[in-house]
């Protein structure tokens, strides 16, 4: 009969040393794939736009994290890792990533929300958490153009951006399958476009002379200031300007250099004059262009032109209206 504690031994060790099926080492965990932002396409800044200002319409995007399985750890933390280089205007708080973008002056704020984020790093940070025994959630990204400087923006493509590179999954305990470890990625297409000069119609009233002052034809008199001033313009750039309306005839030919009026004054129009130190008359036919100046760092441009009577013949009393038209010609 065999020995009664030596079988009882056998039995506890063989008990002991049968592993169980149900107990799992690893936990399984998807990723989203690649994400794509969409382009903002055309972005017009103008050039008086405050540093800190909002440009375009947002745009987003949404990563999907899920769990099976979670175990024998009590949870998987999920990073974003590969950022994209930050800006200069970036703090690292806050719940908002502040991304270089190819045109200086723009840069990119990225958003993560559902979950937030308190802080982030150059390389990146962490995106939230999913505890046992499985589940999921899906963080939503809100991306949004923001001018950084002030002035003028010189106007260029935004090229794709590989904001973050990829995703981890990490755990404290076990080990844990993740797949598959996406990018989110900003499209291309993006143009950031300057907008043009604000210009303003001018209207001056010349002063009121006898027409005895204009009792010969080519008599002027009544110069007065026609101030041009321009904003939003880009900045330190060079600026044309040509005048077109239509011309008074003098001496039987129409005259390049004095407009017509349509008052009741008879044999009177109106010359322009250029900004010099000596005025002298400004082409009116359209086909000529002036150097206006060179605009500001801010974009703005201030020049004063001139405006007088002119005898086309003898003079008559009455009223005298002229209008002109002014091109301007910028990069």
């Amino acid at each position: 009969m065999p020995d009664l504690r030596t079988l009882i031994g056998l039995l506890l060790l063989w008990l002991l040393g049968w592993p169980s099926a149900a107990y799992a080492t690893s936990s399984t965990c998807y990723g989203p794939s690649s994400v794509t932002i969409s382009s903002f396409g055309t972005v017009t800044v103008p050039a008086n736009t405050p540093a800190g200002t909002p440009v375009g319409n947002p745009q987003s995007g949404s990563a999907l994290f899920s769990c099976t399985t979670i175990n024998p750890t009590p949870s998987v933390t999920f990073t974003a890792i590969g950022l994209a280089a930050l800006d200069a205007s970036d703090t690292l708080t806050g719940g908002v990533i502040t991304f270089q973008t190819s045109v200086t002056g723009i840069a990119l704020q990225l958003t993560p929300t559902n979950p937030s984020i308190t802080s982030h790093t150059a390389s990146g940070f962490t995106v939230g958490s999913i505890s046992q025994p499985s589940g999921s959630f899906t963080q939503s990204y809100s991306a949004q153009l923001v001018k950084t400087i002030s002035g003028a923006i010189t106007p260029g493509p935004l090229g794709s951006i590989t904001l973050i590179g990829n995703y981890t999954a990490t755990v404290s305990q076990g080990s844990v399958s993740f797949t598959p470890a996406g990018s989110l990625t900003l499209s291309a297409g993006t143009t950031i476009a300057s907008s043009g000069c604000n210009s303003l119609n001018v209207s001056v009233t010349l002063p009121a002379i006898s027409a005895s002052q204009l009792g010969t034809t080519g008599a002027t008199g009544g110069m007065t200031p026609v101030p041009l001033n321009l904003t939003g313009c880009p900045a330190s750039a060079p600026v044309s300007i040509s005048f077109s309306g239509t011309p008074a005839t003098v001496s039987g030919t129409p005259s390049a250099t004095v407009l017509a009026s349509s008052g009741s004054a008879l044999n009177v129009g109106v010359q322009l004059l250029d900004s010099s130190s000596s005025p002298a008359p400004v082409d009116i036919t359209g086909s000529v262009k002036t150097a206006l100046g060179t605009t500001s760092p801010s974009g703005n441009l201030g020049v004063t032109y001139y405006a007088q009577y002119y005898a086309t013949d003898v003079a008559g009393p009455g009223i005298v209206n002229a209008t002109a038209t002014y091109t301007l010609t910028y990069p």
